[in-house]
């Protein structure tokens, strides 16, 4: 494990060890270059305190209740994401988030239960990815007379699809009040009451 912190150490993207506790306890130096402190200053901090990030919908993503901690806990595999950072000594930046669950046996070697590594995404890749987001069903003569934004249909076609707050939570990597939010928006712009009012109206006007 040694060598691989090593590795970490030395890599020009930025890379964070997180124990169990959802601390952070590795900040190799690409990461004091991009988030302008040095590992004293953030070494058992929450990571969520640290980071800061929210998603390209401007919606808090580092919360401690983060859904991609929660699967790492659980040793689980997590998908890459975007998130924009900021702090008080840095400007915004987007940047592209992957994990490295920590092997059972080197847990013995090392605090980090995982590592995040983040790179940066530079303004093309931002520019085709946030256009990918903007677009709207085929079918769209509906969604856009009430003003449904793509987050909106998204959580709306998974709703119809069965899944749960805790599900959507997980799967949008947003965290369960932001899904309830967006809920909260979709029924007051459909003018229905509940879910099964909102997929019924979505289904019946052919939204997807």
């Amino acid at each position: 494990m040694r060598m691989i912190e090593e590795f970490f150490e030395n890599s020009a993207d930025s890379v964070i060890g997180i124990n169990q506790y959802q601390r952070i306890c590795f900040w190799n130096r690409a990461c004091e270059r991009l988030f302008g402190l040095p590992p004293g200053q953030v070494r058992d901090k929450s990571c969520n305190d640290v980071v800061r990030g929210s998603d390209l919908n401007g919606d808090v993503f580092c919360r401690p209740d983060c859904p991609i901690f929660s699967k790492l806990r659980r040793r689980e595999s997590a998908a890459d994401h975007d998130l924009v950072i900021q702090g008080p000594t840095i400007a915004p930046v987007v940047v592209n988030v992957g994990t490295f669950v920590t092997p059972a046996a080197g847990r013995k070697r090392t605090d980090a239960i995982a590592f995040l590594v983040f790179r940066r995404v530079d303004a093309y890749c931002l520019i085709k990815r946030l256009a990918a987001e903007a677009k709207l069903p085929k079918n769209n003569a509906k969604p856009c007379k009430y003003q449904l934004t793509a987050r909106e249909m998204e959580i709306l076609e998974l709703t119809a699809k069965g899944l749960k707050t805790p599900q959507l939570a997980a799967q949008l990597f947003i965290s369960a009040t932001t899904v309830r939010n967006h809920l909260k928006n979709i029924f007051s712009k459909l003018g229905v009451h509940s879910r099964a009012e909102a997929v019924g109206l979505a289904l019946r006007s052919n939204f997807f």
